[in-house]
């Protein structure tokens, strides 16, 4: 899902490179389907406290990806990449909190 997001809301820095498709071809519409299934399976290992996990989760992301868009003018591969390191990361973190 953050992974979506952040090929959604940032602009490719480079005028080539691999990651370049995932960012010029990517559609509301794969963001909305990747937004439902992270949403469902939030709620079918969490429940309700799934809302606050999701929540704290896109803090972290969002923060990476406005980084990125500053320093380097938009997302690469590799920050992508790390991206998606660091939202798994912010999850287990926010889930040993949450649903203690």
């Amino acid at each position: 899902w953050a992974q979506a997001l952040a090929c959604n809301l940032a602009l490719y820095p480079r005028k080539e490179g691999k990651a370049i498709s995932f960012i010029k071809y990517a559609k509301k519409e794969d963001l909305v389907l990747a937004s439902l299934f992270t949403a469902v399976v939030f709620f079918i290992t969490a429940g309700i406290k799934a809302i606050p996990l999701f929540i704290v989760n896109i803090v972290p992301v969002l923060l990476m990806i406005n980084y990125s868009k500053r320093k380097i003018d938009g997302m690469t591969g590799d920050t992508i990449g790390a991206l998606s390191e660091i939202a798994e990361t912010g999850f287990i973190f926010f889930s040993f909190i949450i649903l203690r």
